[in-house]
């Protein structure tokens, strides 16, 4: 079972999934980051896109390139987004993402895929949200800490 599948409600509404109400207790902007990323990548052209680049190039690659994109992407839609929650919920979006490649059949290691990922991960978002040293910092401590 994936990280999606745990944040799935026991009874499936068409069309309307409420990943909140099955994340574990966690800050309300925390969550709301990890819903908004589950909604993004479980859009039906984001998806067929994901496992598209996963079966034709580097799963590593197209899993930073999903996990920066998607973080990009909230980023771009909120207006107040909590940047001190940016460091928890990459490791929410790359779970998911890692977890989507694995049921699709196109992921066949999700350790080796995600270590791989880290450090393409941490670059590109460094890059794209102008990050500060410390933020710098706090992502790597969660990355140490998550990818363990």
């Amino acid at each position: 079972m994936g990280f999606l599948d745990s944040m799935a409600p026991e009874q499936k509404t068409p069309g309307k999934v409420d990943v909140l109400a099955k994340i574990p207790e966690m800050p309300e902007p925390l969550a709301r980051l990890v819903a908004a990323s589950a909604k993004a990548l479980l859009d039906e052209n984001t998806a067929a896109n994901v496992i598209q680049q996963m079966q034709q190039g580097d799963p590593a690659q197209a899993v930073a390139r999903t996990v920066v994109t998607i973080m990009s992407d909230i980023a771009q839609k909120s207006k107040n987004l909590p940047r001190e929650y940016i460091p928890a919920a990459v490791l929410y979006v790359l779970r998911m993402v890692v977890d989507f490649g694995m049921d699709a059949g196109v992921i066949d290691d999700d350790v080796a895929t995600v270590n791989a990922a880290i450090k393409p991960i941490m670059q590109q978002l460094a890059r794209a949200f102008k990050a500060t040293p410390q933020e710098m910092q706090q992502l790597t401590k969660a990355f140490q800490g998550g990818a363990q």
